[in-house]
């Protein structure tokens, strides 16, 4: 470690150099005469200016500097340095932005000025040879070969100094690993590669200080990942809300976590995309919504009017607001006080009403103001309001418009002499969803038993209420099983163990469909499945074999049947008892057999036999059954 006084600085240009009219470039600086404007300049394109109160402090005169955070200084060849009276690093490579620019100490007249070009090649150099130098003494201190790829997350110390010490990729990897380490992140912080860096920067596990020092980075978009990390601290956000690039300043509007001063000082940005953020955060509070509810742009007005946390100050003046488009967003906002969503309710403008009448914080005496409004959508977005009482139902059930009386006959809280007006509807379909509704009265369930449609029978059948309930179950389901319509007497599966009386009286229907759905249904009794077991029909005697309940006798009766489709079903069934599958193990056909040797219910004794049948897919699917027995067998053990 040296003092910055003690580099090399003897060597200083000539008079004549200096008194040249001509600018010459030397190494990093370019001179100039005193014609040229010499006292200041601004600030390099190659960096971003930091906030107020916090650039390096540069007197003229003798060489004097100071270096702030990741400000280093720099040492051209031919020049005398900059003294700070610190200690550097020897590998001290640039002289970060500053707003004045150091002097020669012996000739006050000659300025110079940062030439761009020449310092961002020098540093890109200067950070691959530093980069170099750090891989050969990893690779000095421990034989590793370095890893050139992507890999995944280390699990010890070699394979960390491994990943350090490996190609861009390697090195990018580590930089997104989750366990990145404070001093892994600090090496990797000062990568001569942006994306190495970008990737530390956008890391939740990075540490603060190192955050600190990226935030100060020359490239645009690390700040930007700095500015969006969660892991940033509040004092650093503040910083960097001051940043010259708006899209950093942006990042941080939208950070979840941004503190109030950084807030404040982003509500009063130039640009209208910052304010907007501001105005649509979540932790903005009553003073900055009151603020950028006047604000001039449109796009932070209609923010405004979207947040969730707006004060009725702030809504009643953007419930005058000239622009229609806000008022339509205010209308839509859940959390806006009922005086001015009341006010809203007169507005002429048709979107208004219909973003209210699906707005669910809206109050019972508004939702009946717009169910007087002639537009049919605003009505069907009123019976779809969570909000909406049974008085709306019932308002809205004598409408003209048939789809908002089918609405009002689906909906589950109707009131009971609205569902029994809309049995007796002239419209099919209306009739229909009342027979659906499980809150329809069992009174009006039996008087649509008897509708002339079939459709509307077949869903009374089907309404769980009549299911559920023994009174309407002998009153409605004994009068639909003797129906002239299949549809209706063929019951789907049932949602109760209730519906096993009916099921015994359609096993012995005279249509075939009927009786293919009671065969399948699980909660047919075993009368009803021994009885159906016989049936001269293929399709039936299928299904039951592929039916769970059916019982092991049934079961092994139909592993004797005739039909090869029929002992099929049963070699598939995982409930089929042994004895059915050691008979269908030896059966004479091979695809039988092959059935039951997948079935991974089959005794032992019947799967040694099957490996060594004369057809092949057979043994094929029988060893590959017998050596999943054995793997988990040894695994049990």
């Amino acid at each position: 470690m040296k003092r910055v006084s003690d580099l090399e600085s003897k060597e200083t240009l000539g008079d004549s150099e200096l008194a040249s009219p001509t600018p010459k470039v030397v190494g990093l600086f370019k001179s100039r005469t005193d014609k040229e404007p010499s006292a200041e300049c601004s600030p390099p394109p190659l960096f971003s200016s930091p906030p107020p109160g916090s650039e390096p402090e540069v007197k003229s005169g003798t060489p004097h500097g100071k270096a702030v955070g990741n400000f280093l200084l720099w040492r051209a060849k031919g020049l005398p340095p900059l003294t700070t009276g610190e200690e550097l690093p020897d590998d001290t490579v640039y002289v970060g932005p500053l707003n004045k620019l150091p002097s020669r100490s012996n000739s006050s007249d000659a300025i110079r000025e940062i030439d761009p070009d020449f310092l961002a090649e020098e540093i890109k150099a200067k950070r691959k040879e530093k980069a170099k130098e750090r891989i050969a003494g990893l690779q000095a201190n421990a034989n590793i070969a370095p890893a050139t790829t992507d890999s995944e997350q280390p699990e010890d110390y070699q394979s960390w100094r491994q990943a350090l010490a490996g190609g861009v990729s390697s090195r990018r990897a580590a930089a997104r690993w989750w366990t990145l380490s404070a001093e892994n992140a600090r090496y990797l912080s000062s990568d001569p590669e942006v994306s190495v860096r970008e990737a530390v920067a956008g890391n939740p596990s990075c540490p603060a200080e190192t955050l600190g020092r990226l935030a100060q980075d020359r490239v645009v978009k690390i700040r930007k990942m700095v500015a969006s990390n969660l892991s940033t601290t509040p004092e650093l956000l503040v910083l960097l809300a001051y940043d010259v690039e708006s899209s950093v300043r942006l990042e941080v509007a939208k950070h979840p976590l941004s503190p109030p001063p950084a807030l404040h000082t982003l509500a009063a940005d130039s640009d209208a995309a910052i304010r907007e953020s501001i105005a649509m955060h979540p932790m903005a509070d009553v003073h900055l919504l009151n603020a950028l509810s006047c604000d001039d742009s449109l796009r932070v007005r209609r923010a405004v009017a979207m947040n969730a946390s707006l004060p009725k100050s702030a809504a009643e003046r953007l419930s005058q607001d000239k622009e229609v488009s806000v008022k339509q967003l205010l209308a839509s906002n859940a959390t806006v006080d009922q005086d001015t969503l009341f006010r809203l309710t007169f507005e002429n403008d048709l979107y208004i009403r219909r973003n209210l009448a699906d707005n669910p914080g809206l109050a019972p005496e508004a939702l009946n103001r717009l169910s007087d409004d002639a537009d049919r959508l605003i009505k069907i977005m009123l019976i779809l309001n969570p909000s909406r009482t049974t008085h709306i139902v019932e308002k809205l059930s004598s409408d003209s418009d048939k789809d908002i009386r089918v609405l009002c006959a689906r909906s589950e809280d109707a009131p009971a002499a609205v569902l029994e007006a809309l049995s007796l509807d002239t419209n099919e379909e209306v009739r229909l969803w009342v027979a659906r509704n499980v809150s329809t009265p069992l009174k009006t369930l039996e008087q649509l038993a008897k509708d002339p449609h079939v459709e509307v029978r077949q869903a009374v059948a089907d309404n769980r209420a009549v299911w559920e309930s023994a009174a309407t179950r002998s009153a409605v389901l004994g009068y639909l099983s003797g129906d002239k319509s299949v549809f209706v007497r063929r019951v789907k599966r049932s949602r109760s163990p209730l519906a096993e009386d009916m099921l015994n009286a359609l096993s012995d229907d005279s249509n075939k469909f009927v009786r293919m759905v009671v065969a399948q249904d699980p909660n047919a009794s075993d009368e009803a499945l021994t009885k159906l077991a016989s049936d001269e029909l293929v399709d039936v005697r299928m299904r039951v074999a592929a039916n769970h309940g059916s019982s092991p006798k049934t079961l092994a009766r139909l592993a004797q049947d005739k039909e090869v489709r029929v002992r099929a079903q049963v070699a598939a069934n995982n409930y089929a008892p042994m004895v059915a599958l050691r008979i269908l193990a030896k059966d004479a056909d091979p695809f039988i057999r092959l059935v039951a040797a997948d079935n991974r219910c089959i005794p032992d004794d019947s799967l040694e036999a099957l490996c060594l049948d004369y057809d092949r897919w057979v043994r094929k699917a029988a060893r590959a059954e017998f050596d999943r027995r054995v793997q988990l067998r040894s695994q049990i053990i």
